[in-house]
């Protein structure tokens, strides 16, 4: 992943320079615009039951998130320093298998890094993850979209979100041949509000 550093700089710079919305590359599929209104960087981790396996079949999952890098291009949110997520999903998954869950992100925001200083709202975003990981070839294209529910945010509540995941470190194994599984899993994730249309 490109650090959000590197991408608050060349947002910073554009802004400076020219002023002009510009499209920027962001990692593993999703686009960073001078128009976001807030974008985060962290970590997550996550369990599925029952544990992920060779076969497909109907898996739930359940995580949290820890975003400790956090800033406003458009410049509309920049007191949220940082945040936390907690998230439940469902749907057919399998080491090598790619669908689609559907679930629920709760996102609490903060003024401080490491999510201290005072607690600034919440978003709840109902969100679809367009497809699983594939352990079993080392494939990650993990997309997630979804739009904040305005009757349960405080913060951030008519955006549309988009989001996207690296798996960094496994759980167990799932090889092509059967016999293993996979309960347990780590990732890279960033994601991005935008003004919903």
């Amino acid at each position: 992943m490109v650090p959000i550093a590197i991408r608050r700089l060349l947002v910073t710079a554009a802004v400076s320079a020219a002023a002009v919305a510009i499209t920027m590359t962001a990692p593993a599929a999703h686009a960073l615009t001078l128009s976001n209104d807030l974008a985060c960087e962290g970590t997550e981790t996550m369990t599925f039951s029952p544990a992920l396996s060779v076969a497909e079949r109907n898996t739930s999952t359940a995580g949290s998130i820890t975003l400790d890098d956090c800033f406003s291009p458009a410049r509309t949110n920049s007191d949220i320093v940082s945040g936390k997520a907690t998230f439940e999903s469902t749907g057919a998954a399998g080491c090598a298998f790619s669908g689609s869950d559907t679930g629920t992100l709760t996102f609490t925001w903060y003024s401080g890094p490491h999510q201290s200083g005072s607690e600034l709202g919440t978003t709840t975003v109902p969100y679809t993850l367009s497809e699983h990981p594939d352990f079993a070839d080392g494939e990650d294209a993990n997309q997630l979209t979804g739009s904040a529910n305005p009757g349960t945010s405080t913060r951030l509540g008519l955006e549309n979100m988009t989001g996207s995941y690296e798996p960094t470190a496994i759980t167990g194994s799932c090889p092509k041949s059967g016999g293993g599984s996979i309960p347990r899993e780590t990732a890279d994730i960033a994601v991005d509000f935008s003004a919903g249309i």
